[in-house]
């Protein structure tokens, strides 16, 4: 006999936490009733959305003229092993804004145990470096976590929020949090500080196009993710994009495929069955819909895994 494990990799998409996380300038998602069963005697919902809406994935026509859409991506591009890299316990914590070269990927999987190659152990006599992992032909995907916080349903984040209303559960309606009055300072040199500038959830780490170019020099691995909205810098609020849209241009223009707010891949750093210490072997699909012509789409994104009983 064989058992099956399945973890979702994919946000829900809902007006609660999916408005927040659209890319500043994109359609908004709409979620509206047409027919409901009590008054139509069957339900039917009217959806309003963007093609790079939650959890989705970029196909090279989002950034190439006449490139391939997503009706013209096969299986075989979508379904595969995956590396998976760890950055969230990066020495000192990722920043806001930061640039990941290749050599932070590098050295992550060099120094974090938890780093997972699609289950096995990054510590093994087989590990390697990533670029020899990359390089071995075993793998179609690289995919990233960086702990990057996503709004969730109980949160009150906006786009441009503090990350301490993404992180904290809203207060009930009509009941305003209670603040303390500050003191007024009795001069100039008693005036209170400024309250520290916190980030937003699109000042998110971003890649270099260096990671885009040694991504496409392996001509293994053809699908990049992560848990982060853009691969590149998101300009918001008059803040950054000064690098452009460098890792799109690259990695589409060679014809790759970028999966977007991916969630849940801390979970494929789960090495060894408890039970059997077995090691894990994550086969990642990321299907997105079949829409013809269309530069991309939301997308239904799991890991799984089978073993014996």
């Amino acid at each position: 006999m064989t058992s099956s494990q399945f973890i979702d990799l994919t946000h829900s998409i809902s007006l609660t936490t999916t408005r927040p996380t659209i890319y500043p300038g994109d359609p908004d998602l709409q979620i509206s009733s047409h027919t409901t069963v009590q008054k139509d005697g069957y339900a039917v919902r009217s959806l309003h959305f963007g093609t790079h809406t939650g959890t989705h994935i970029d196909a090279p026509a989002h950034f190439v003229e006449g490139g391939r859409t997503v009706d013209q991506i096969s299986f075989d591009e979508l379904v595969g092993r995956a590396l998976v890299v760890d950055l969230s316990r990066t020495q000192g914590g990722l920043k806001p804004r930061q640039k990941i070269e290749w050599e932070d990927l590098e050295l992550a999987w060099a120094e974090n145990g938890r780093t997972s190659e699609s289950g096995r152990p990054s510590g093994s006599s087989e590990s390697g470096t990533l670029e020899d992992r990359l390089d071995s032909g075993r793998f179609k995907m690289l995919l990233v976590h960086t702990g990057w916080q996503y709004p969730s349903a109980a949160t009150d984040a906006t786009p441009g929020a503090s990350a301490s209303s993404i992180n904290a559960v809203s207060p009930p309606p009509m009941i305003p949090p209670l603040r303390p009055t500050p003191p007024k300072p009795d001069s100039e040199t008693d005036a209170l500080p400024s309250p520290p500038q916190v980030p937003s959830f699109f000042d998110h780490p971003y890649f270099s196009s260096s990671v885009a170019k040694r991504l496409i020099a392996s001509k293994y691995v053809r699908l990049f993710g992560s848990d982060t909205p853009n691969p590149d810098e998101t300009p918001f609020n008059g803040v950054g994009g000064e690098d452009g849209y460098a890792f799109h241009e690259v990695f589409l223009g060679g014809d790759g495929l970028i999966a977007e707010n991916l969630t849940n891949l801390d979970k494929l750093l789960l090495q060894i069955h408890e039970d059997t210490q077995v090691q894990i072997e994550w086969i990642v699909s990321i299907i997105p819909m079949k829409f013809e012509g269309v530069d991309g789409s939301p997308a239904r994104a799991f890991a799984h895994t089978t073993r014996r009983t």
